[in-house]
């Protein structure tokens, strides 16, 4: 997987920055197996905001109707705001693989609302 990483207010090392790829590109390219590799392309922003705080964006359109893939975290760790936004994008892509690929549970689901 792709993750483009940029910053503000940050300097961010290579070693950091491979440390966050491989903390969100692993579980993503897990889920998203069946998907070929130029479509696993991601855009994280981190900013270094006051007190000391981390804010994570991460952006990620995928084929289909709701294939846009969009999380946000905020924490005073780096790396644990990145893990809290791993969290997030797992489940907006489990959503959206239940959603695209298995029509019977999307329309169960509309009944229920």
């Amino acid at each position: 997987m792709d993750i483009r990483i940029s910053s503000e207010g940050i300097n961010i090392s290579p070693k950091s920055k491979l440390k966050i790829q491989k903390k969100i590109g692993t579980k993503v390219e897990k889920l998203l197996t069946h998907l070929s590799q130029d479509l696993k392309t991601g855009h994280l922003r981190i900013e270094k905001l006051k007190y000391r705080q981390y804010k994570a964006n991460f952006e990620m359109l995928l084929p289909g109707k709701n294939g846009r893939i969009v999380a946000q975290n905020i924490n005073h760790q780096l790396l644990t705001t990145v893990t809290g936004l791993r969290e997030i994008i797992e489940r907006q892509i489990t959503k959206y693989k239940n959603l695209t690929f298995n029509p019977k549970k999307k329309n169960q689901n509309n009944k229920l609302n």
